[in-house]
């Protein structure tokens, strides 16, 4: 399956690269815009935000592009199962696909409201996906996710 999408997303989301949540009272401006972007009554980023992250990312990268779909909820990471196609992990392509996984050995993919995490697919090694995201280790950051907490891989 080709892209929709022809911008690489990694290429616009390393933009970011190691942009964090402020600890305490104050909140990282950048991340407060992105979490802002997928849901105006946000007031701080202590709020989860990597659908956050993966919402402003496409939204950049899809250039006004009607047919780039984005999830009804975007702050929710499993909402991001909703969007796109969904691609085997031996066709998963760095920067144009993203990996949506549970969070502690939470429930399957047909629950969108439990806690889970977005970020985009960079590589596999062994056992783990690499991925890159918003909300990893407090900011956007590569971090190795197993791939038992796959949920779904989809492309734009």
């Amino acid at each position: 399956m080709r892209p929709l999408l022809k911008t690489d997303l990694l290429r616009i989301a390393r933009v970011f690269d190691k942009q964090k949540e402020v600890e305490g009272p104050g909140s990282n401006p950048v991340v407060l815009a992105m979490l802002r972007s997928a849901a105006q009554w946000v007031t701080d980023d202590d709020t989860a935000w990597c659908g956050a992250f993966m919402n402003a990312v496409v939204l950049i990268g899809r250039s006004g592009d009607a047919r780039l779909k984005l999830p009804a909820f975007p702050l929710r990471a499993r909402h991001w199962l909703t969007v796109g196609a969904d691609i085997s992990i031996d066709r998963a392509k760095p920067g144009f696909d993203f990996v949506v996984c549970r969070r502690n050995g939470g429930p399957g993919p047909e629950v969108l409201d439990a806690i889970g995490h977005v970020a985009l697919f960079v590589r596999r090694e062994g056992n783990n996906v690499v991925l890159y995201g918003g909300n990893q280790k407090n900011m956007v950051c590569e971090a190795a996710f197993p791939i038992s907490d796959i949920l779904g891989i989809r492309r734009l």
